[in-house]
């Protein structure tokens, strides 16, 4: 058996210290996976559970949320586009004629990024912006032809990822997950003292 790999600076507890040492002390090292062993020794396994401390709830979403994120976007980048164009093409379709300030707060996004982001689509010849005909200081944003053709491509990718991540779970796992997800985005999203069955915003954060 080879030997076990050196430490790498993460402190061991003595004995009978597991359940006396403060959980504030474990770093997110302990959280991640340990990388490749070098030399072919042993990797070290001893993690945050040997302390009783398991990973918090919402840092698993949080992993979870960007493996699947990275995916996508990686995959879209296949097509020359990104998970932000995606993104912005589906919400400006789904809300044609919005103002910037609005797509910015569908998206939960700053307006100053989302511009970044329309001035991309705009060269490409995916949505237009046009005064609006009421307010001439705001400028409404619209989706060209060649915008919503491009929609659907990218959306078959989206959808391709959808199907990979539906058949990792049972149909039962499927509907308890999306229910979840969606109680806990009313929870943080919506104001104090609102109904949350209600709609909420979409997240540009956690969407597949």
């Amino acid at each position: 058996m080879p030997p076990a790999c050196p430490d790498r600076g993460v402190p061991r507890p003595g004995p009978g210290e597991g359940s006396r040492r403060d959980p504030t002390e474990v770093s997110d090292a302990f959280l991640t996976s340990v990388s490749a062993p070098p030399n072919g020794c042993r990797p070290n396994r001893w993690s945050a559970n040997d302390l009783g401390v398991e990973p918090p709830l919402g840092r698993r979403l949080y992993l979870g949320q960007r493996a699947v994120a990275d995916v996508l976007d990686r995959r879209l980048a296949q097509r020359g586009a990104s998970l932000w164009n995606w993104v912005l093409l589906r919400e400006a379709a789904n809300a044609d004629g919005s103002s910037q300030r609005e797509l910015a707060r569908l998206m939960r996004i700053e307006p100053s990024t989302l511009v970044r982001h329309l001035d991309r689509l705009e060269a490409d010849g995916y949505v237009e912006r046009r005064p609006d005909p009421d307010d001439r200081r705001r400028a409404q944003v619209f989706v060209t032809r060649a915008g919503r053709e491009r929609l659907t491509q990218l959306q078959e990718v989206a959808l391709g990822m959808d199907a990979e991540l539906r058949a990792l779970l049972t149909p039962e796992e499927v509907e308890v997950l999306g229910d979840v997800l969606m109680r806990l985005h009313h929870h943080f999203t919506e104001p104090a003292g609102t109904d949350a069955s209600g709609p909420a915003q979409e997240s540009v954060r956690g969407r597949s």
